[in-house]
Formats: C-alpha cells, sequence, structure tokens
C-alpha cells in the first residue's frame, strides 16, 4: 500500500485513485484500511476465482513471462548445457522478467481486462461460465427404479388416483372381489391414512435418515444406482375386452392394445420419475439444512470477511465497521483462549 501510494500520488492531482486486489486476509487489516482512507485510495476486491479473467497478470503478463522464460532456459541449456536451478534461477529469470513487463505488456493489461479504458464488454458470459473440463456431472441419492421406496410411493400415487376415479364416477353396486380384506381396505382407507401408511413403510426402506433427526455429516455416501425403469405388467381395461368380429377388427384390436400398452408404460415411468424428485428433493433438502446448521457452528467466529466470491469495496465505511467487530472478536476469543488455559494451569497445580 505505502509503495502504491508513493508511485501515484503526484499523479493523481489529488483525486481518488483505484487499487484492484485480491481477497486475501492482509488486505483488510485496520491499519490497511486506515492508510487507504487518508490517503484517498478506493480498494477494490476482485471475485473470488476471477483473476483468471478480471486480473491483468493472469490474462497478460504471466503467458508472456512465461514465453520468454522458456526461451532464456532453452538458451542458457544450448550454450553451456546447464539446466535451470537454484543457483541460475535469479539471473535467467531477470532477463525474463525485463522483457516482459515493458510498459507495453503492462498497458495492454489493463485493456485486456477492461480497467482501462473501462469496458464493461471485455468480460463475456462464456468466460465466466463454469468449465466444462473441471465441471463434474453426479447422481442424485435416490434412483428411478420402481424398487424400494420408488415403489412405495408408486403404489401411494396409483391408490391416491384411484380414490379421485371413484369419487367422480360412483357406481351403485359394489365392488366384486375374490379377496375381502383388500376390497375391504381400499374402499375404507382415505387420503390421509394412504399418506401415512407411505411414509411409514418408507420408514423402514434405506431412505430412513430422510424420517429421522440425526445429524447427516458430509462425508456420508450417498448411494446411487444407473437408471433402469421397469413397466409394470399390462392389464387390458374393459373397452379392450370385446371378442373381435371380423379380420379388421383383430387388426384394430392389436393395434389399440398397443397403443394402450405404450401409454400405461408412460404413465407409470411419469410416476415413478416424479416420485424419485420428491424424494430426492426431500433428501437434498435436508442434507443442505444439516451441513448449512454444521458450518455456521464450524464458522462462528472465524473465516474471513470476503469469503462469499462476491468483489467488495474494501473502503467503503460499512466493511471497515465489519473489520473493526471481527477484529474485537478475535481479540476477545484469544482473551477467553488464554483465560481457559489459565484456569486449567491453576486446575491442575491444585
Amino acid at each position: 500500500m505505502e509503495i502504491f501510494n508513493e508511485q501515484t500520488e503526484k499523479k493523481s492531482l489529488g483525486k481518488y485513485r483505484l487499487l484492484l486486489i485480491d481477497g486475501h486476509n492482509s488486505h483488510y487489516t485496520i491499519e490497511f484500511l486506515l492508510h487507504a482512507h487518508l490517503n484517498m485510495i478506493i480498494v477494490l476486491c476482485y471475485p473470488a476465482h476471477g483473476t483468471h479473467v478480471y486480473q491483468g497478470l493472469d490474462v497478460v503478463i504471466f503467458s508472456v513471462l512465461k514465453q520468454f522464460l522458456a526461451k532464456a532456459q532453452d538458451t542458457l541449456l544450448c550454450n553451456t548445457g546447464a539446466s535451470l536451478d537454484k543457483t541460475n534461477f535469479l539471473k535467467i529469470y531477470a532477463t525474463a522478467h525485463t522483457h516482459a513487463l515493458t510498459k507495453e505488456n503492462i498497458l495492454q493489461a489493463f485493456v485486456k481486462t477492461g480497467v482501462w479504458p473501462f469496458c464493461c464488454d471485455v468480460v463475456t458470459d462464456v468466460m465466466i461460465a463454469l468449465s466444462k473440463e473441471t465441471s463434474c456431472k453426479s447422481h442424485l441419492p435416490i434412483p428411478p427404479a420402481p424398487t424400494g421406496a420408488i415403489k412405495i410411493l408408486t403404489d401411494m400415487f396409483c391408490k391416491l388416483s384411484m380414490v379421485e376415479d371413484d369419487k367422480t364416477e360412483p357406481s351403485d353396486e359394489p365392488e366384486q372381489t375374490n379377496n375381502p380384506s383388500k376390497a375391504s381396505s381400499t374402499s375404507k382407507a382415505s387420503k390421509p391414512d394412504m399418506i401415512l401408511e407411505a411414509v411409514d413403510g418408507l420408514s423402514q426402506t434405506d431412505i430412513t435418515h430422510l424420517f429421522n433427526t440425526t445429524l447427516m455429516l458430509s462425508s456420508d455416501p450417498m448411494s446411487h444406482a444407473d437408471t433402469q425403469i421397469i413397466p409394470s405388467q399390462y392389464k387390458p381395461t374393459p373397452p379392450l375386452s370385446i371378442e373381435p368380429q371380423t379380420d379388421n377388427e383383430i387388426l384394430l384390436l392389436a393395434a389399440l392394445c398397443e397403443s394402450e400398452a405404450c401409454n400405461q408404460i408412460l404413465l407409470n415411468c411419469t410416476i415413478e420419475l416424479q416420485a424419485s424428485n420428491i424424494l430426492n428433493e426431500a433428501y437434498c433438502g435436508k442434507l443442505k439444512w444439516h451441513l448449512t446448521r454444521q458450518e455456521n457452528k464450524k464458522d462462528k467466529g472465524k473465516g474471513t470477511l470476503v469469503g462469499d466470491g462476491l468483489p467488495w469495496v474494501l473502503t467503503g465505511d460499512a466493511f471497515y465497521e465489519a473489520v473493526v467487530e471481527f477484529k474485537k472478536a478475535k481479540v476477545a476469543e484469544e482473551r477467553d483462549a488464554e483465560m481457559k488455559k489459565d484456569a486449567r494451569v491453576v486446575y491442575a497445580a491444585t
């Protein structure tokens, strides 16, 4: 900060100056911010993990420096047969540094990053998009397969749809079935009972952690499996049970059966995927809550003030007050730690 002030104070002619930095802790100490405020220096912090886009050194200077350093290393090897090591590094680097950090390259670095002349269009959406090379694809914890928890939810949805159909199309005659117990349970069961039954069934599966208060750990494995949807056995509807009389009726009935079978398969797949999404959302929501709770507990009174990844104006009044409070909290923590340490020593001595 002092060097920056000495080099730019006379050129500023009493106007504010801008200093661009990264989010290292040493850049927002109280002394650093006070010196910047007293000397009319605005300190702007880069967004986290964005120096390859916003910082002139990374965008222009370092690439040129690497080229000259490699060239100087090759020249050394050709002329003397020696390789780059600790004894000759400073000499070789000094030559590359002189050729790379020229006035023209430094000015070009400001232009490429849009700092001066100011141009916000220099940084495009493509430049700050996620990297396909370093990004990874992960499986959701609950596979959309009609087994276990998915089958329970699928059955629940099917039962709920049957209840709705019975209400919309009442029948005067009682339903005939060969299983009296099943008929009784289906006719008397209400929607809340079906939902409670499904919840009870889910609590007996391998996702029982969704229904208890046990804290999760970020190290807990997330099970996944290959997506494989197995359609349920097709049962013809009453309109398809007619007896065909002609050859055309046979062909038409066969085509209709195939179409109905495809529709039923798609319906089953949709229900299974919806059930899978519900479980995945519940799992991720619960996991997020537990991880947030643990992170807040772990980071209480610790960490950094610019750890959210966003750009910050460090010389603002609000940020300065936050730094002061942050420093006070640190001092209080250290004082409490020392008091506890002294108390343990006294207790051990007695």
